[in-house]
């Protein structure tokens, strides 16, 4: 590939992954809105048709690993949570695993913070705005968008063109 060429995968790293105004998205999108309020229903749903013992026993390995998959039936949403906080608690007659997974959604920093039951294997939780981290995201994005206008110019200015 010529130097001047970008494969697929460093134009996919380059391009900006939050929108401009997140927290207006945050507040006006029918699926954050949905997905942010209190409660919205989850379930686990690593081996879906295996034993439920197994299924206990790899919920507890994935939780371990600060990595769990999650589906909300809902609206069909499936999501794969890298958690960055794990807490179990007895509430009852069961354990209960408390998390928090930051992610990006729909352009939007977000951190899931949900509890699923380690014998029930459902639970619930909601989406809620990470202004920290869409500051900090929303300040690369600008810099890389003042980075590829200086790139424009340049290329305007070498071929003489108008813009």
């Amino acid at each position: 590939m010529p130097a001047t060429e970008t494969s697929p995968q460093q134009f996919a790293e380059r391009m900006p992954m939050v929108v401009e105004d997140q927290e207006e998205r945050f507040n006006n999108d029918e699926k954050m809105k949905i997905l942010s309020r209190t409660d919205t229903p989850v379930q686990y749903r690593a081996i879906p048709y295996g034993p439920i013992e197994e299924r206990r026993r790899r919920f507890l390995l994935d939780t371990q690993q600060h990595q769990i998959s999650v589906t909300i039936p809902s609206i069909g949403l499936n999501f794969d949570f890298h958690l960055t906080s794990v807490e179990n608690r007895e509430e009852g007659s069961e354990t209960v695993t408390h998390f928090e997974s930051p992610l990006i959604f729909n352009g939007v920093c977000v951190k899931w913070i949900g509890h699923i039951g380690q014998s029930s294997l459902q639970g619930a939780g909601r989406f809620v705005y990470d202004s920290e981290r869409a500051n900090s995201l929303g300040q690369v994005r600008q810099e890389e968008a003042r980075r590829y206008q200086t790139r424009i110019d340049a290329i305007y200015s070498r071929f003489q063109v108008s813009g």
